[in-house]
């Protein structure tokens, strides 16, 4: 039965062979959770379920994008949420221009219960939550899913299903405390979200998204194509030739155009590429001067005194000059004016473009949030703080990506004549970019201490200026070039320069999560084609 498939396994259904009944399914399980997600924002039944139709016309168009996702409820409740944003942005507009009188946010008939009280910001602190803790209350409480059936949404055992409820909700109740909300307890808070969700969803709205969604783009007026075709057989013979002799004109017209375009395009596209070879061997230059430079400073370091040198009474640097937070770090004998010059990251071995080897260093903070093993012992960390630095580095990853998703584009181009490409351009933000360094840096600063958040912060910098935009303070343009035969190449242009090589041999690179899809799904037909 459909209603047994993972959503997951629906989308794919729908994208291989557009399947309206699989389709239909994702409607009616998260209907509920979308007009009530707009219904709450406009507090207007028609809005509302032109913002829903809105929502699963996106879904539709973009569902080969979201074939990774095992539940769609995050998604579709952040959709749901802007479109809704822009709906009531748009109706102010539209009662401004009309002088309607009445105010926009109409005063409902309150109730003296927690529902009413938390519903106004409920979806603002929904957003606030990390996606794992928010996707999690989207299926137990707005789509009042079971706890079995959450577990098999994400693909966890029940009861790590609940314990995962019971996080998230203690989550959200400390934001609505943090607000001023007095919210007696999580039970409470638990109904609260269940009441809030209890929505009538209109008559014939699902059958009507179901069929806007998969029908975009498929139905073709003929009413325009039959009365030219009429006025077309009552013309004469010479005129009819006439008219025929203009049709097929066009088509060879517009692909002389064409052709032309594209090969004034190709010779532009050459002439960059050329140049962003030549910025290449510099960029490999200096890569082989910092290599060298790398070198000089192990032997630097080698050279420093041993523990027990120093405690034998052999000369050192004074205290105030080391880092010493742990007796048992190997890294324990840095120098202060050392630390910031080095990078404690792993090595590895890579071929140029020239056939020799090349040692490349690793960032010292993986894409996960995780540290690379020598930046752990030189800050000496414990188990715990340990499990707590790579929970606080995944928040801070996803609310920074999804800040970023709203201020960046992404457009598919062909590159030269047997390639194609897509363009990944992200605008300055930084007004936020500086509240979120100020928010981690405070974080870091609670779990680790000021000395150690400040190393870590200086080996993380590299991370965070490629990674985060220098925390949104500059523009960026990435793109990804796939070519017949050739490996998906990088090209990155940002403030001051560009740069360009194969993607695979950029170790460490972190890639936003829209580009990455892109990157996933291309070498997997790569697989495939190769199979």
């Amino acid at each position: 039965m459909l209603s047994a498939l993972k959503d997951s396994e629906l989308l794919l259904r729908y994208v291989r062979l557009g399947a309206e009944p699989e389709f239909a399914q994702l409607v009616e399980r998260h209907l509920s959770l979308v007009y009530g997600a707009a219904f709450r924002r406009l507090q207007n039944a028609a809005l509302a379920e032109d913002v829903a139709q809105k929502t699963f016309v996106t879904l539709s168009r973009r569902a080969i994008w979201l074939l990774g996702h095992p539940s769609l409820s995050g998604w579709l409740f952040r959709t749901a949420i802007n479109l809704s944003q822009h709906a009531a942005r748009e109706e102010g507009r539209r009662r401004q221009r009309e002088r309607v009188a009445i105010e926009l946010g109409t005063t409902m008939e309150t109730e003296n219960t927690i529902a009413k009280e938390l519903a106004p910001v409920l979806d603002e602190l929904l957003l606030e939550l990390r996606a794992k803790d928010r996707e999690v209350l989207l299926l137990r409480f707005m789509s009042n899913k079971s706890l079995r059936e959450v577990g098999e949404a994400l693909g966890i055992r029940e009861d790590a299903a609940q314990k995962r409820v019971s996080k998230a909700v203690k989550a959200i109740t400390n934001r609505f405390r943090l607000r001023g909300f007095n919210v007696a307890g999580l039970t409470a808070m638990a109904s609260a979200l269940h009441a809030n969700s209890a929505l009538a969803i209109p008559v014939g709205l699902a059958a009507a998204t179901t069929k806007s969604a998969v029908g975009v783009g498929a139905a073709v007026s003929l009413g325009a194509f039959t009365a030219s075709t009429i006025k077309i057989m009552s013309l004469t013979n010479v005129q009819t030739l006439g008219v025929c002799l203009a049709i097929a004109t066009v088509p060879l017209g517009y692909q002389w155009h064409a052709l032309s375009q594209s090969r004034e395009m190709n010779l532009g596209l050459t002439e960059e590429l050329g140049s962003l070879q030549s910025v290449a061997l510099a960029l490999e230059g200096e890569q082989e001067r910092t290599d060298q430079h790398i070198v000089d400073l192990e032997r630097r370091l080698a050279s420093l005194p041993t523990v027990s040198e120093i405690s034998e009474g052999t000369p050192a640097s004074s205290p105030e000059d080391l880092y010493a937070w742990n007796e048992n770090s190997d890294y324990i004998r840095i120098p202060r004016g050392v630390l910031d010059q080095v990078r404690l990251g792993g090595f590895i071995t890579r071929t140029n473009r020239h056939g020799r080897a090349e040692r490349v260093q690793k960032p010292s903070l993986n894409a996960d949030g995780t540290l690379h093993p020598s930046l752990e012992a030189a800050l000496g960390l414990s188990e715990d703080e340990r499990r707590q630095m790579t929970e606080l580095n995944e928040t801070a990853f996803d609310q920074f990506f999804e800040v970023m998703s709203s201020h960046s584009k992404i457009e598919e181009k062909p590159f030269l004549d047997d390639g194609r490409s897509v363009i990944h351009q992200t605008e300055t933000f930084e007004d936020y970019g500086q509240g979120f360094s100020v928010w981690f840096r405070e974080r870091l600063t609670a779990l680790l201490g000021e000395e150690r958040a400040q190393a870590f912060w200086v080996q993380a910098q590299p991370v965070f200026e490629n990674t985060f935009n220098d925390f949104g303070s500059k523009p960026r343009t990435l793109q990804v070039i796939d070519r017949i035969g050739q490996p998906l190449t990088l090209m990155e242009g940002y403030r001051g320069g560009h740069s360009i090589g194969e993607l695979d041999k950029q170790p460490g690179r972190i890639l936003p999560p829209s580009l990455q899809s892109y990157v996933s799904a291309w070498k997997e037909e790569r697989q495939q084609s190769e199979e």
